[in-house]
């Protein structure tokens, strides 16, 4: 008998009709997968930390405690909601050789920071070490364990020009310019 199959099935939250749990939804899909041959986890795109360091690209997943490209097969599903963030998963596991269920990402455009981020690195072009997170609050956490240090520049994924920029330089400092 061979290798148990890996799989993960990510969506969004975020677009999400307030009576629908996609939770719950991806759980039940997982579950009706689950087998002897097949493991299915469920996570959301928002779950997802984006890091760029010295160059090379990777994603930590919060709710598994890993990195997606650790499945053998990834269903994106529902993310239109994270035009920033799926393209660029979509981008780093066909790199690493996963399997992904969402070919209409595959012309995807890069349309902001963490998109790009990814494209360059990935096509060892470079750039600038990032982190990004959907939602600020995980801001904190998320640069304490990662190879981000103060001081560190806070860029929202919608400032122009430089707008909306901060030279942060503690935890603190970082809290109050979110707040």
């Amino acid at each position: 008998m061979g290798d148990m199959q890996k799989v993960l099935i990510v969506s969004t939250q975020d677009g999400a009709p307030p009576s629908r749990d996609r939770r719950q939804i991806m759980q039940l899909l997982a579950d009706t997968l689950k087998s002897d041959a097949i493991r299915a986890d469920t996570t959301l795109l928002e779950d997802l930390v984006f890091t760029v360091n010295n160059n090379r690209p990777a994603i930590y997943d919060k709710t598994n405690r890993n990195d997606p490209s650790e499945y053998d097969l990834v269903y994106l599903k529902n993310w239109q909601a994270q035009r920033d963030t799926a393209p660029a998963l979509y981008s780093y596991l066909k790199s690493r050789g996963v399997k992904v269920i969402s070919s209409e990402l595959e012309d995807a455009p890069s349309i902001n920071k963490v998109a790009d981020s990814f494209t360059f690195a990935l096509n060892g072009i470079p750039y600038p070490d990032t982190l990004y997170v959907t939602h600020a609050d995980d801001l904190a956490d998320a640069i304490a364990g990662s190879h981000i240090r103060y001081p560190a520049i806070l860029k929202s994924i919608k400032g122009m020009t430089g707008k909306e920029n901060f030279l942060v330089h503690s935890a603190a400092e970082l809290n109050q310019k979110i707040a």
